[in-house]
C-alpha cells in the first residue's frame, strides 16, 4: 500500500542522496519460492523485500530501530540503520517505493505524514509491515471480526509434513503474534483461494462460527489477511476445523517438436502441456 499527497519529486529523488550504500541482501533466501520471484523479477528488489520483512516484522527492536506502537518506522531512520548493518546494502527511495507497490500480498504500507509546524520531506515518510510481527505492537489498524458473516471462509495453508502435528495439536501461531488465514470464496474453485503459499498442499478450512462461539478472536488486517491469536496457548484446535483438503497438481511437459494441436474435446491441453488440477478430500471434521 502507498499513500502520498502533494509531495515534490525533489523529496523523493534526494531522500537518499547523501547515503552511499551497496545493494540490499536479505534473510531467508530459500523462502518465498516462485510466487515471490514472479512478482520481484529483479533480484535486488526481492532481497529488499526479504530484508524489509525481517526488520519490520522481527528484527527491528533488537537492531535498535525506533518502532511506533502502530508498527511504523521512519524511512530515514531505516536508511541510516542500513549503513551500520552488514547484511543490508545500497538502495534508494524509488526502489523502496517500487517494492512496496509490487508486493502482491500487500505486506507493507509506505505513508507520508506531514506535520503542521514540523519538518517536511524525508522526515515525514514512514513504512511498516502490515502483519506477521513477532514483537508486540499496539495498533496495527486491525478490524475485529465479530461473526462468521464477515468472513464466510477462512483457510490456512500448510505442508503435508506440518499437517502431521497440526492434525493432533492444531494450528500454532509459533513465534508470531497471530495465526495467518486467507479469505476464500465460498462455492468457488480452489484456485480462487488467495494469499496461500504455493508450497502449501494442505488447505485447512475453519468453522469460523464455531470458533467465535468458543471465544476465539479474529481480526482483519489492512491488506485483507485474517489474523487470530488462537486460544490461551496460541493454538486453533482441530475441533474448529470444518474440513481439510489436499491439493494435488499434476503437470505433463510436452517434448519440443512433438506438440499436438489443441483438441476441442480436451480444452485443458495447451502448448505447455496438459495440466490437471484436482482437490482430494483428506479429512473432514463434522464437529
Amino acid at each position: 500500500m502507498f499513500s502520498r499527497s502533494n509531495i515534490s519529486n525533489w523529496h523523493i529523488q534526494t531522500l537518499f542522496s547523501s547515503a552511499k550504500i551497496n545493494p540490499w541482501r536479505g534473510y531467508g533466501t530459500k523462502s518465498g519460492g516462485a510466487a515471490t520471484r514472479k512478482h520481484f523479477p529483479n533480484h535486488a528488489d526481492l532481497q529488499i523485500s526479504k530484508s524489509l520483512s525481517w526488520l519490520l516484522r522481527h528484527g527491528g527492536p533488537s537492531e535498535g530501530l525506533q518502532i511506533r506502537s502502530d508498527g511504523y518506522v521512519r524511512v530515514k531512520d531505516l536508511v541510516r540503520h542500513t549503513l551500520r548493518h552488514p547484511a543490508l546494502r545500497r538502495t534508494d527511495f524509488l526502489q523502496l517505493e517500487r517494492v512496496v507497490k509490487a508486493d502482491a500480498k500487500g505486506r507493507f504500507t509506505l505513508n507520508y505524514e506531514a506535520q503542521l509546524g514540523g519538518s517536511e520531506g524525508s522526515d515525514c515518510w514512514w513504512i511498516r509491515a502490515n502483519q506477521g510481527h513477532s514483537f508486540e505492537t499496539g495498533d496495527l489498524e486491525l478490524k475485529r471480526i465479530g461473526s462468521a458473516e464477515s468472513i464466510p471462509v477462512a483457510v490456512h495453508g500448510t505442508t503435508e509434513e506440518a499437517w502431521k502435528s497440526i492434525s493432533i495439536h492444531g494450528i500454532s501461531r509459533m513465534t508470531r503474534n497471530h495465526i495467518h488465514l486467507a479469505q476464500g470464496f465460498a462455492g468457488k474453485d480452489v484456485d480462487q483461494v488467495f494469499r496461500i503459499r504455493k508450497s502449501s498442499r494442505i488447505l485447512i478450512y475453519l468453522d469460523v462460527e464455531k470458533a467465535v462461539a468458543g471465544g476465539i478472536k479474529f481480526y482483519l488486517s489492512s491488506n485483507g489477511v485474517i489474523l487470530s491469536p488462537g486460544n490461551e496457548v496460541g493454538y486453533l484446535e482441530p475441533k474448529y476445523f470444518q474440513r481439510v483438503e489436499k491439493l494435488a497438481v499434476k503437470q505433463l511437459q510436452l517434448v519440443e517438436g512433438w506438440e499436438a494441436p489443441v483438441e476441442e474435446s480436451n480444452p485443458q491441453t495447451t502448448a505447455k502441456g496438459p495440466i490437471q488440477m484436482q482437490q482430494e478430500a483428506l479429512l473432514k471434521y463434522t464437529g
